[in-house]
């Protein structure tokens, strides 16, 4: 009986360390995100405001990302991991304003260990195809940062 348990006990163990030491997490950790970060930013105070929508799209994909279910002075926008530009529309009952960016996408390898990832990168605003009036490109890369990609002023 205890002859069993403790073959059964060593195979776990032997099964348990074989599959830690096949792939080790951290090389694998990645800071790379696939949304583009927006804030909106009272001009005259220099805080945050809640927006509502009544929808944000993404042209040319059906379906809305966002409607009036919530105010938020924050939006995470996911891109179009298929193409290298993407246009938001933000709709409220009185206007619609859009958005376009456009970024570059490489596949690149963290280790051999891990699977392949797409780094988005040189984010830039379309500005013949925005039509907010303030905005402002914090940072052009797509990575977890508490800095915002973009801010757009009210």
């Amino acid at each position: 009986m205890y002859k069993a348990a403790f073959r059964c006990l060593f195979y776990f163990t032997l099964v348990f360390v074989c599959l830690l030491s096949g792939c080790n997490e951290e090389d694998c950790l990645s800071e790379n995100v696939s949304y583009i970060s927006i804030e909106f930013i009272n001009m005259n105070s220099g805080l945050q405001i809640p927006q509502a929508f009544n929808q944000v799209n993404i042209l040319g994909i059906e379906g809305t990302l966002y409607t009036v279910a919530f105010e938020s002075p924050v939006f995470l926008l996911p891109i179009n991991p298929h193409a290298d530009k993407v246009t938001y529309i933000f709709r409220t009952t009185n206007s619609t304003e859009q958005i376009t960016f456009t970024y570059s996408r490489t596949p690149r390898i963290l280790s051999t260990e891990c699977p392949q990832e797409i780094q988005y990168q040189n984010l830039t605003i379309v500005e013949e195809e925005t039509t907010f009036r303030g905005y402002l490109l914090n940072k052009n890369e797509l990575t977890e940062s508490r800095n915002f990609n973009v801010t757009i002023y009210r």
